[in-house]
This record gives structure tokens, C-alpha cells and sequence, in this order.
């Protein structure tokens, strides 16, 4: 599916209309609203906004959870699964910066979508929210999702643990996704750098793969006999791309669970069907 580009304006915009479609209101006060009044004032028309202005760094964080957002309100179906509306009502209840919450119910519920949107659009089909988190439908039976939000890689193993034993008990084969956004950067630092775009992915991979590789054994011991076939990560930071240009930029890690040849296989399959349903790019214009 050929995903629309949209400038961080037009995005905040659709946003906020198919909030207001699905009966789900934005208060001034969410990390929705605030977006919304940094992004357009009070005019109606979106601002010019400073690196030195107080907006500027409320403006960027937008970019993360907007491109999130609208990708999957770009696949959801019509009429949305049960479960759905109640998550939407939950993405209101962060602060803007994830480093400042105590409690991530509604990034926790944006990750769930997102997951579910990925499944959407790669065709796995028919796609639930039902434990442990997220069901989808491959090669003809039920493959379970539990997805976590990672805070710090000193909870990988809890979260991994988790995990492993809710997928144990659905019954069913299926994958932990975890998202390590802010557990490989809990300070929230910006990548204000303007590195060319080979070297940007390579210093990114590296970082990303120590940091999971250093716990390759732990993660088959933990998902040991509990129908785990593997880990999908996710992480996304922001980077300054060109001349006041910011992107937001992905890098996936998918890890077999199991050196067993069949279990092996059976993740790395799915894992090629998951694929085709990541958003090829995060870019906003």
C-alpha cells in the first residue's frame, strides 16, 4: 500500500480529524492539543517556529508519535476492530516527552496499534486485540503478539519474561515486539549531527545490535519452550536529515528465538510477511 506523504501540518491536521471521526475528543491540554496550538497558534495557519523558541522542542517530539499515528490511522479498516476506540481514548494520557511520564498508557496503546497496523498492512488478516496483545492470522492459524514498551534495558529480561509467558499461555505460537525508542535513549537526545546517510545507518545498526546482542542468550532462555518463535525490535530516533530538515528514523532487529531448524524457519517466514507492512519511510515533508 502507497502511504501519502504529508507536511508535519497536514499531518497534525488528519490526525485530529480522524480523532474527531472515531468520536474520540482532543483536549487542549494532551500531548495532542499542545501539538496542535504549537503547530498552528491561534491563527489556523501553521507557524514558523524558531530552534530558539519554547515550541521548538515540543514541535519536533511531534514528529515521532504523528508518524506513528498517521500510518495507522492511514490502514486501519473500516469498520475498526474491536478494541480500537478504547486504545485511541488512551493516546491522550501521556505528556508530550515520554521521558517525563510515570505511568505510558497511551504510548503503550500507540505501539499496540502500531503493531496492528503493521499486521494490517502486510495482510494478516483477520487482525485482533486480544491477548496477549495483538493476534494476527499466518499461514492459515493464529500467531500472538505481546508488545512492550522497553523504559531501560535492565528491564529487557522482565519484559522479555512477560512476554514469553503470555504467549505460553494463548495457546498459540507467536513473536514478543519490543520497542527500545526509549530504553537505548532514555535522555531523549536529539541527533543534531547531519551525518551522510550511509554513516547514519551504519553508527545506528551498530548501537542498536550491541545493545540486543550482548543478550542473545538470555532471550532464547527466556522464550525457551513457550511457543516464542522470536523477537521483533523496534526503535525510531529523530535526526537532523538536511538544512532544518528532521526525520524520523526506524531500524528493526529481527531475532530468532530458536536455533531449532523448524521453529528457526517458521520465524523467519513470518517475519519476511511482517515486513512488507513497515511504512517504508517516517520522512514528514
Amino acid at each position: 500500500m502507497m502511504l501519502p506523504r504529508r507536511s508535519l501540518a497536514q499531518t497534525a491536521e488528519f490526525i485530529i480529524e480522524r480523532f474527531s471521526a472515531y468520536g474520540v475528543a482532543v483536549h487542549p491540554s494532551s500531548r495532542w492539543g499542545q501539538w496542535r496550538r504549537s503547530i498552528f497558534g491561534d491563527s489556523g495557519a501553521p507557524l514558523e517556529i524558531p530552534v530558539n523558541s519554547p515550541d521548538f522542542d515540543i514541535v519536533l517530539e511531534a514528529h515521532r508519535d504523528f508518524a506513528y499515528q498517521s500510518f495507522v490511522f492511514d490502514v486501519v479498516p473500516d469498520p475498526p476492530p474491536s478494541g480500537f476506540i478504547e486504545r485511541l481514548r488512551f493516546l491522550g494520557k501521556d505528556p508530550v516527552f515520554s521521558k517525563d511520564a510515570k505511568s505510558s498508557k497511551g504510548r503503550d496503546a500507540q505501539t499496540e496499534l502500531f503493531v496492528a497496523a503493521v499486521c494490517w498492512n502486510a495482510g494478516l488478516f483477520p487482525v485482533e486485540f486480544a491477548e496477549p496483545d495483538v493476534c494476527c492470522t499466518f499461514e492459515g492459524s493464529g500467531f500472538t503478539l505481546a508488545v512492550k514498551r522497553l523504559k531501560s534495558i535492565a528491564r529487557l529480561e522482565d519484559r522479555v519474561r512477560e512476554g514469553a509467558d503470555q504467549i505460553y499461555r494463548s495457546g498459540h505460537r507467536g513473536a514478543i515486539i519490543l520497542d527500545t525508542t526509549q530504553a537505548l535513549n532514555p535522555k531523549n537526545h536529539r541527533i543534531w549531527r547531519n551525518y551522510p546517510n550511509g554513516e547514519f545507518e551504519r553508527r545506528y545498526g551498530q548501537i542498536f545490535n550491541s545493545e540486543i546482542g550482548a543478550h542473545e542468550d538470555m532471550l532464547r532462555r527466556r522464550a525457551r519452550d513457550k511457543g516464542v518463535r522470536g523477537m521483533i525490535f523496534h526503535d525510531t530516533q529523530l535526526r537532523l536529515a538536511g538544512k532544518q530538515q528532521w526525520d524520523t528514523e526506524s531500524m528493526n532487529l529481527f531475532f530468532p528465538a530458536s536455533r531449532h531448524p523448524t521453529k528457526a524457519a517458521d520465524f523467519n517466514r513470518f517475519s519476511t510477511a511482517y515486513k512488507v507492512g513497515l511504512p517504508n519511510s517516517f520522512d514528514l515533508d
